[in-house]
């Protein structure tokens, strides 16, 4: 796969919400189309991201072609790359962003009460490790 149609998903290390995320779509990853890094990474920094305690709750940024993707355009953009059942996800994005989003803010705003945060980015499995980045 050429690398024009990885995505580059930089999440929440500490958030168990983004790990559940992360975790889901790397089993899914039938394309091998995603890598990630975590927010608190020096690939993030280098990338204009700042770490998450100074960043909005966009806790889930999708690099594409060097366009960077957030909040519920970030989620729509993941679900639909895994391709199948998948692809109609799309259709969510004829709703407007000012509709969508509130709703992803809500959400970002509460995950570390609703889901909880732990004190490090979790490791992946020896079996992910090309996926992940830093």
């Amino acid at each position: 796969m050429d690398s024009a149609d990885k995505l580059l998903v930089f999440y929440d290390g500490h958030c168990a919400l983004c790990q559940f995320w992360v975790k889901f779509l790397v089993q899914r990853d039938r394309h091998d189309r995603f890598r990630f890094a975590a927010l608190q990474s020096p690939l993030a920094q280098r990338n204009g991201i700042s770490p998450p305690e100074d960043v909005a709750p966009d806790t889930v940024i999708v690099m594409k072609d060097q366009i960077m993707l957030t909040e519920s355009t970030a989620a729509i953009t993941l679900l639909a790359a895994l391709g199948g059942f998948w692809n109609l996800t799309r259709i969510l994005l004829v709703i407007p962003c000012s509709l969508r989003d509130p709703l992803y803010r809500f959400i970002a705003r509460h995950r570390y009460r609703w889901f909880g945060q732990t004190e490090a980015c979790f490791l992946p499995r020896p079996e992910w490790k090309e996926k992940f980045l830093e």
